[in-house]
């Protein structure tokens, strides 16, 4: 996503101007007959900060000889260049003083060609000038040097042009209607307009988009609506994609017309979307990315979320649901971390789109991944988290924990079409059926098929699966030693098996078949960071271990570790970990061919990654509680 931007993106919107005719260009301007260029005072270097104080210093007028009206742009180059390839800092210049925002000095020096956190020692000059260009008349001040570290800073949206999304959701953008910050910005120099746009709930109440007049109203050139002569065809479209039970069946690309005529777009239904518009081929699109399970999975949801060791990974967590910003297209909650722990965004609480949108830890520009690995946790307290989506920017204010937030709000609750849910009920798991909910059952948002791998099952175990709430029970009809797979359409009675073992269920709404099988992982086995053809597996997989009496042994796994404690790899059972959760001590340093003290989680209530790098074979006494790391 296009959306943070340092150098390239930040030099298209500076201002490029020839300085060959510019007067004693090489040493900054003088006073020359009766003009006088202005004179810059010094400016302290600085390690820049994007929340530090403002940087300030004073000039002296220029004098043009004669009653005119000047003027003023500070530009910055790096030192020894002359100006040659100066960028504009963006300031506010006026009667003798001038005042620098620490980020907005850090975009002009970062479109230079400077990275974040560079150091670089660079000139400043002020261009004094008569009318609303820089000419070769321009008079410009001396070059005043100083060295700065650059810090990560986004453009200000609101200095780009951009388009207004107006709708219901907003009373079509009305005086006095509430503010949502509902834009798309031109951050390039194509006619690409893109951002997240926030609809409370109002999505499919109508909407559209607009370049409004001066006076605010709308300009049959500048509005785009659907085609009130694919209006028809496209609602049914929409409406077919609805009916088809698929992740978000929705259409993600639309050519608008710009007519007066246009019609309200009402065939969305989310509660945030990041658009990307063209204003040349008037192309509306919904971002699209790629996930491990689909492709191309659209930038649409209901709600932010936090998951991570806070709330234990809890998906979709009432509690952790973030508040949003409108007009700053920010999320936000106030959070409680401990030291070393990590967390990560998580888009959307349908059932069927679990972990699909999610977002980790900033890349070495600063940005937020797209699946990206867990985010460190910045220590022990009380910490507000802030999610700028449309930079894709994160970041934490232990000061404003608690405090009111201007512009915050709730986001709208959304009638959610959610697909049903299905629950194991029973006395297993260390649960009994007054625990309610047990384990829920993962969804295949494609097939319509749910499933729960691993199920650690004791003789003496017995459970039913719930649909919903208690819409429907499903069990076995009659009770019978169990000797592989079985299925029920209508039975009542709980399921009860004759001996232990891990167990894969599935259930098929459309055949309102119960599938009870073996795992697939029929013991010990392990998950972690492995390479597999070249990739990071990252604890997607379960890889199977073989059992000889109380030892289980893997094969040879190319284990990787990157030094943080999210790395590495642990055993679990049945490919569950509540069925088995085996790492070993915090701080322990695995030595190969010696056997460490195995933990399992489950019974001390910690443990640690098991940490190693290189190509091994793992061992496991299940009796004594030890692994061993051979090396290969």
């Amino acid at each position: 996503m296009k959306k943070f931007f340092f150098a390239t993106l930040v030099a298209l919107a500076g201002l490029a101007v020839a300085s060959c005719d510019l007067l004693n260009p090489d040493e900054g301007g003088e006073q020359t007959g009766e003009t006088k260029a202005p004179v810059l005072s010094a400016i302290q270097g600085a390690v820049l900060d994007a929340k530090g104080a403002d940087i300030t210093t004073t000039y002296t007028a220029a004098d043009f000889g004669q009653k005119v009206t000047i003027n003023y742009a500070l530009f910055v180059d790096k030192a020894g260049n002359k100006m040659a390839k100066k960028s504009e800092v963006k300031a506010s210049i006026a009667d003798g003083k001038i005042t620098i925002k620490q980020s907005e000095l850090s975009l002009a020096i970062m479109a230079l060609g400077v990275e974040v956190g560079e150091e670089v020692e660079v000139e400043l000059a002020l261009y004094a000038y008569v009318g609303s260009t820089i000419t070769s008349a321009a008079l410009v001040s001396n070059y005043v040097k100083a060295t700065f570290t650059t810090c990560a800073a986004t453009i200000d949206d609101d200095t780009l042009a951009k388009i207004e999304v107006v709708g219901d959701f907003d009373g079509w953008g009305s005086e006095g209607a509430a503010n949502m910050g509902a834009y798309l910005y031109k951050y390039g120099e194509e006619e690409v307009y893109s951002g997240l746009v926030y609809y409370a709930a109002k999505c499919v109440n109508g909407w559209k988009l607009r370049i409004p007049t001066a006076e605010g109203g709308w300009d049959d050139n500048a509005n785009w609506g659907i085609d009130e002569n694919e209006l028809a065809t496209i609602t049914a479209q929409a409406n077919e994609l609805y009916a088809s039970n698929i992740t978000h069946p929705e259409i993600t690309e639309l050519t608008l017309a710009c007519a007066g005529s246009s019609k309200d777009m009402k065939i969305f239904n989310h509660n945030f979307y990041f658009w990307t518009f063209n204003k040349e081929t008037a192309l509306l699109k919904v971002d699209m990315h790629d996930t491990w399970e689909t492709q191309n999975q659209p930038m649409a949801f209901d709600y932010m979320y936090l998951a991570g060791d806070f709330n234990s990974w809890t998906e979709f967590q009432e509690a952790a649901k973030m508040k949003y910003i409108p007009t700053k297209h920010t999320f936000y909650l106030d959070v409680t971390f401990e030291a070393e722990k990590s967390f990560k965004f998580l888009a959307d609480g349908q059932a069927a789109h679990k972990w699909y949108l999610q977002w980790g830890i900033a890349d070495a520009d600063g940005k937020a991944i797209y699946r990206g690995e867990n985010i460190p946790t910045p220590g022990t307290g009380n910490y507000r988290v802030y999610f700028d989506f449309n930079h894709m920017v994160y970041s934490f204010d232990s000061a404003a924990y608690g405090t009111t937030e201007e512009g915050g709000v709730d986001v709208a609750e959304r009638a959610l079409d959610k697909p049903d849910e299905y629950y194991i009920h029973g006395n297993i798991l260390g649960k009994t059926w007054d625990d309610g909910h047990i384990k829920a059952l993962n969804r295949n948002s494609e097939t319509g098929v749910y499933s729960y791998t691993g199920l650690p099952y004791k003789v003496g175990d017995m459970f039913k699966i719930v649909k919903n709430d208690g819409a429907a029970w499903l069990g076995v009809g009659q009770m019978e030693p169990y000797t592989g797979t079985r299925n029920t359409l209508t039975g009542t009675d709980n399921f009860e098996f004759e001996r232990e073992s891990g167990f894969d269920i599935t259930v098929d709404p459309a055949t309102g078949k119960v599938t009870i099988a073996d795992s697939a992982i029929p013991g010990w086995g392990i998950k972690g960071n492995i390479i597999v053809d070249g990739k990071d597996d990252g604890w997607s997989s379960t890889f199977a271990m073989t059992q000889e009496g109380d030892i289980w042994t893997s094969d040879e796994l190319q284990f990787a570790y990157d030094g943080t404690s999210t790395w590495g790899f642990k055993l679990c059972l049945y490919g569950n970990w509540d069925a088995g959760d085996v790492g070993v001590a915090e701080g322990t340093t695995p030595t190969a061919g010696t056997a460490m003290p195995a933990v399992d989680k489950l019974a001390t209530g910690s443990n640690s990654n098991i940490n190693y790098n290189g190509k091994a074979v793992v061992k496991f006494d299940a009796k004594n509680m030890t692994i061993t790391i051979i090396a290969k």
